[in-house]
């Protein structure tokens, strides 16, 4: 046995070259190395696309436009046949079809190798972890399965760990046969069935296997539109909470829209999926800024859970998240009423039972909100002692508690502190957050207010400006979080004596506040106080001052 190695793209290039009839194509060096890269640098496809060019007399640019578009496209362009006087005769000589016979060998064959291929159909060609593979009868069996397709070259294992990738183009043709024996329904029923049954939630503990199988699931999420099983939508759910622990808001919201709306079609209304689904979508609609749709959704479910015990879990969760809700609609009095009994009830929980954690948590910031700091911080200091000896230091929700104790330690005159617990925080979700998390702009944000509290301008109005911009291209222009941070730097702009970029920011906010708040909403009074402090301060500077002469004649 000789293997013969990827070609390199010196190699691959030279090869192109010698295969075209018109040498000036090469000219086209950004076109070539998008081709060479789009092969992969196999000689089979770099010779079909050289006949092809040779005879259609097109560009490489416009090969390569056919060879990333449509799916029908790239399927018909790999799958033509052309004249080899190099292979054997009878042998096909199409990129696509050179591996159908090798389909149907193992297809005869290998019944579970086959079950691996056409799940393999339905996925990400790269970086496929093996746990994530459908069970087969045996290890034996999964072994000799794997080691089959390892044998035609189909999967290749990443040195000694159990992650393989597939060459795209063999997965390109596995799609092809997979179409062409009409079983493309099945396999994406069977692959969503295993995904959705195996695919953990998306807690922060089981982030490593479910960032491994995320990519996959979406592909098959993107797949067979036509596949409206109900484990799909599971599937939904689960990658929507992923999702949404990883910040990422719009995927979310699309995702467990989609759970949501196909239960609220073939669910009753008490369903327990339907109304966890129906909570965690109020969730997301509340991290999106849209309250009023949180708020509807869980006044609904409080309402159907009413028969259930005051301590049940499910019952004291709604309750929580309707709070909060009630809180991101400035509906301070509510929030702290529904908090204050949902501690109440956890009272005989232990001191460390994430549930009373939380609960302890968001009632303390309600507190704060409500003025009365020195309770709030009371309650915060216990919390993030216990969290201390119990959590990470990196884990959300330690982060989340050092975060809201340094606004109560800030709002209490206590500015160093709170300085020194969120750079603390900031650094941590430095390098664990992507740049546009929401929990790392917020952090942000809030470490540029304490350091405008402490005569640190220029470091303030550096950091709101890194999260504004990055605000105005994540978030709608009517969100909350985007318009806080508007609201702050038009502040720091004033400061800075930026008086007419300071006015226009802030009557940008009065005006995208007084659209989507009640009157009385506190934040939108906030932004209309500064910004009448700002038009009178500016009527008081233009007026002209009065000299001796003026007083005298004045006072005639």
């Amino acid at each position: 046995m000789v293997k013969l190695l990827e070609m390199n793209e010196e190699e691959a290039k030279s090869l192109l070259t010698k295969s075209l009839t018109n040498k000036n194509l090469i000219d086209d060096e950004k076109g070539v190395a998008t081709l060479l890269e789009q092969l992969t640098y196999l000689l089979l496809a770099l010779a079909q696309a050289a006949v092809y060019l040779n005879r259609n007399r097109i560009s490489i640019a416009k090969y390569v436009e056919l060879l990333t578009g449509t799916e029908q496209d790239i399927i018909s362009l790999m799958s033509r046949e052309f004249h080899d006087s190099t292979r054997y005769n009878g042998s096909s000589n199409a990129v696509a079809t050179t591996w159908l016979v090798s389909f149907h060998q193992i297809q005869k064959s290998n019944s579970a190798a086959t079950k691996l291929l056409l799940f393999l159909s339905c996925i990400e060609p790269k970086a496929i972890p093996q746990s994530m593979l459908p069970p087969l009868p045996s290890e034996e069996a999964m072994v000799y399965a794997i080691g089959t397709l390892d044998g035609y070259a189909f999967l290749v294992r990443r040195g000694n760990t159990e992650i393989f990738d597939m060459h795209s183009l063999v997965h390109l043709a596995m799609r092809i046969w997979v179409e062409r024996d009409a079983m493309t329904a099945q396999a994406q029923r069977e692959a969503i069935q295993h995904i959705a049954n195996i695919f953990p939630l998306g807690l922060y503990e089981n982030r490593d296997q479910w960032r491994a199988y995320l990519p996959h699931a979406i592909r098959l999420l993107q797949g067979n539109e036509a596949v409206t099983i109900a484990e799909r939508y599971t599937l939904y759910y689960k990658v929507g909470l992923c999702f949404f622990t990883e910040g990422r808001t719009t995927e979310a919201l699309r995702c467990l829209e989609e759970c949501y709306h196909w239960q609220q079609a073939h669910l009753p209304s008490n369903h327990p999926d339907k109304v966890r689904s129906q909570r965690d979508l109020a969730a997301v609609y509340r991290r999106n800024g849209q309250s009023k749709k949180a708020i509807s959704l869980l006044e609904e479910v409080v309402e159907i859970e009413l028969p259930l015990a005051k301590d049940h879990p499910d019952r004291l969760t709604s309750l929580y998240s309707l709070a909060l809700s009630y809180r991101n609609d400035g509906q301070i009095k509510k929030a702290i009423s529904l908090l204050e009994e949902v501690v109440e009830i956890e009272l005989p929980l232990a001191k460390d039972h994430p549930d009373r954690l939380t609960s302890l948590h968001a009632l303390a910031e309600l507190y704060h909100d409500n003025g009365q700091i020195k309770k709030a911080i009371s309650l915060l200091e216990e919390v993030v002692e216990i969290e201390e000896h119990t959590l990470a230091k990196d884990h959300p929700y330690r982060l989340t508690s050092l975060h809201t104790l340094a606004i109560s330690y800030r709002n209490n005159g206590q500015i160093k502190k709170a300085i020194s617990l969120l750079e603390v925080v900031v650094e941590i979700e430095e390098h664990t957050l992507a740049k546009d998390h929401p929990d790392r702009l917020t952090s942000l944000h809030t470490l540029a207010i304490s350091y405008r509290d402490d005569g640190q301008i220029k470091k303030a109005i550096s950091l709101l400006e890194e999260v504004v911009e990055i605000r105005e291209h994540t978030l709608a222009k009517d969100h909350p979080h985007r318009l806080g941070s508007e609201h702050e730097l038009a502040r720091i702009l004033w400061e800075l004596g930026q008086k007419v970029d300071a006015v226009q920011l802030m009557e940008h906010v009065v005006e995208v506040r007084k659209n989507v708040l009640d009157q009385d909403h506190p934040d939108r009074q906030a932004s209309e106080e500064w910004l009448k402090f700002f038009h009178d301060e500016i009527s008081h500077d233009e007026e002209p001052a009065f000299d001796e002469a003026d007083e005298v004649l004045l006072a005639q």
